[in-house]
Parts: C-alpha cells; structure tokens; sequence
C-alpha cells in the first residue's frame, strides 16, 4: 500500500476524505485530482500497481492526503477491502466511477462470463458498496454517494443491451436510495455521461479533466441529484 500525508492546500480545513473506484487513470484519475484541489484526502482505487503509484505522485503533487487500495471489484475479498474503509469516521464521499467499458455487441455475440462480470464491476459492486457507505454515512448524519452514469441509463441503444442493462439499474437504484436517505444528512448523486475520451481507440467525446472539473463543481456549489454531460455530435451513443 502506498500511503502519502500531506497538509490541505492553503493551510484550510480538510473537508474529510473521498473514495474513488477506478482512480488509477482516466475519468477517475481527474477525479481524484478535482477533489484534492478542493482539500479532500483521496483515496485512490485500481488493480494496475503502477497506474496507482502514478496517480499517487499526481495527487500529492497537489498537497492533498493520498492512499492507494489494490483491490479487485469482481471477488469478495477486493470489495470486503473497501468495506473496512467505511468505518472511518473521516471519509464523507464515495465516488462510484469504476465501470467496464461497453464492447458494442450484438447480444448474440456477448458470453456469459463477460454478462457476469459487466453486471458485477458496473452494477452489483457499487451497490453494495453504496450500502456500506450508506450505512457508515446515515449513523453518522452527513456524507455523499456520487454515482458515475451513463446516457445510456437514459436512453435505449442497440448492442448495449448488457451495458445498459446494469446502467438503467443503477439509475433505479439511486433513485430508490435518494427517497430512503430523505432526512438522513446523505446526498445521493448521479451523472450521466456521453464518451469520455479515456482510450486511446476513442476519437471523439468529452475531455476527461474538464468533464471531472464539471462534476466536482456540481458537487461542491450545489446540492443538485442529477448531472447530465452529454458531449455527443447528434445521432452518436457513448
């Protein structure tokens, strides 16, 4: 484990700890990096050690508190590592961004093994960790769930039918999660996004620093539950 403490930038209170899952690179790694810049203490997530040491370097780089957790979101024994983080007192915001990237196949051609892990990594692990958060973050009146989405939770596309199959019940999960948190001091938030320019493949879509500069603004100005970046040339999915 890579553990790094530094002081908040400007000397400011820290505003607690925030947990991002997929923080290694892309979307994610901006995330992190928006956050700092706002005085959190970042927790960083991944499987990829030197992607993670990377992103270490950057964060702290920023005067923000940093550790790593290797763990992976497909087995019991990554998740439960998570888990434990929930019990400190300090960390107030779960960012859910880690997710399997749509293939864009017809439904015929999509094996079950890829079936089980695309619902698992974009549906089932940040439900439950959700839970957990939500748990830690109602007993003690105050904290956030951020939901990393996709327009196609919004919308139907053709040879998403998986992908969007885990992003529609994500939706209804938040959805659902919101009302029960009514009075509780727990924000739940979404956003959808169109393409986010993370792969090297991906010629088109929105910049992933300033996409997580956009989502760290409507998280810290507002209390808004919904955030829709929706960056697509008209007739494109993501």
């Amino acid at each position: 484990m890579l553990k790094a403490l530094k002081n908040v930038p400007g000397g400011a209170v820290s505003p607690g700890d925030v947990l991002i899952t997929g923080s290694g690179r892309g979307l994610g790694l901006e995330l992190a990096l928006a956050f700092a810049a706002g005085g959190y203490g970042v927790i960083l997530h991944g499987r990829d050690r030197a992607a993670l040491a990377r992103a270490a370097r950057a964060v702290t780089a920023l005067g923000a508190r940093c550790e790593v957790r290797r763990a992976d979101l497909r087995s019991r024994a990554g998740l439960a590592k998570l888990f434990r983080l929930f019990r400190r007192p300090g960390l107030s915001v779960l960012v859910n961004n880690a997710g399997i990237h749509c293939p864009g196949l017809p439904l015929e051609k999509v094996s079950g093994p890829a079936v089980d892990e695309l619902i698992q990594v974009d549906f089932a692990a940040p439900v439950k960790l959700a839970a957990r958060a939500y748990a830690a973050f109602a007993a003690r009146g105050r904290g956030a769930i951020i939901n990393i989405n996709s327009v196609c939770a919004l919308e139907a596309h053709p040879r998403r039918a998986v992908y969007s199959a885990a992003k529609w019940g994500l939706r209804g999960f938040s959805a659902a999660l919101r009302r029960e948190a009514e009075g509780t001091g727990v924000r739940i938030a979404d956003v959808y996004l169109s393409r986010v320019m993370t792969r090297p493949e991906f010629t088109h879509g929105q910049r992933a620093d300033e996409t997580a500069r956009r989502i760290y603004s409507f998280f810290s100005r507002s209390r808004g539950e919904r955030l829709v970046l929706d960056g697509r040339p008209r007739g494109r999915a993501r």
